[in-house]
């Protein structure tokens, strides 16, 4: 392979720094950012063409001993930043995560219906100032790790939920115990209702009975002291 030719910027090289970088639905080209001029937009566009849009992953080609191609596919996007070989992987999928991030919060779903470089006049300063960010800011190197480590845990999350899908059967079984449980208890509950009903009737009887007990004994007692006088 021949080197990026007619780079204006060659002493970027060297430095650790993201020179190019493109955000792509398949093969539109939706926005990109270049740190310096060359025919790397044609090289990145013949990488893209050989990606399979549609299967996510995150990989990284050397194009020669200078420069790195470092991509990450998502559902049908493509992004990709070229960088020298100082710039470390973990770094440059640091940058792509962040511009993922930030070109689905602001234009959300319709990038899937966008024509080429229509997003290019709103994002592409964007791209500017993270790869800006990302390459030359020493706080950028503290948050790779962060945004790494996160989506380690996602994709950890991610393997859970499969593992709990494959149960589903469980989980089903589960669920309708639950509910036979929730069942269950509001039958006790409605049972337990209608036995404090009849215990209290029950006890109302009583007094009743024992009240008229007492008012027969009293009526007794009066009658014989009458008859007595």
């Amino acid at each position: 392979k021949n080197l990026p030719q007619e780079m204006s910027g060659k002493g970027l090289l060297g430095k650790g720094q993201i020179i190019y970088t493109l955000i792509s639905r398949d093969v539109t080209v939706l926005a990109e950012f270049a740190e310096a001029t060359g025919n790397f937009t044609q090289i990145s566009r013949d990488v893209i063409g050989r990606i399979d849009a549609y299967t996510s992953r995150k990989m990284s080609y050397a194009y020669n001993d200078s420069i790195h191609f470092h991509i990450m596919v998502d559902s049908g996007l493509i992004f990709l930043c070229m960088a020298d070989s100082p710039f470390e992987k973990r770094r440059a999928y640091a940058f792509l995560i962040d511009i993922k991030n930030l070109f689905l919060s602001k234009f959300g779903n319709s990038w899937q219906s966008a024509i080429a470089y229509a997003m290019n006049a709103q994002f592409s300063r964007v791209l500017s100032d993270r790869a800006n960010f990302h390459s030359n800011d020493p706080n950028a190197d503290k948050m790779s790790a962060i945004q790494l480590e996160l989506q380690a845990a996602t994709s950890i999350l991610t393997e859970n939920i499969d593992k709990l899908i494959d149960r589903g059967e469980h989980i089903d079984l589960l669920v309708d115990k639950t509910h036979q449980l929730e069942e269950d208890t509001y039958t006790m509950s409605k049972k337990s209702g209608t036995l404090r009903k009849k215990l209290w009737w029950r006890n109302m009887r009583i007094w009743a009975c024992i009240c008229v007990v007492l008012i027969i004994i009293i009526v007794i007692i009066v009658v014989v002291v009458v008859k007595t006088q």
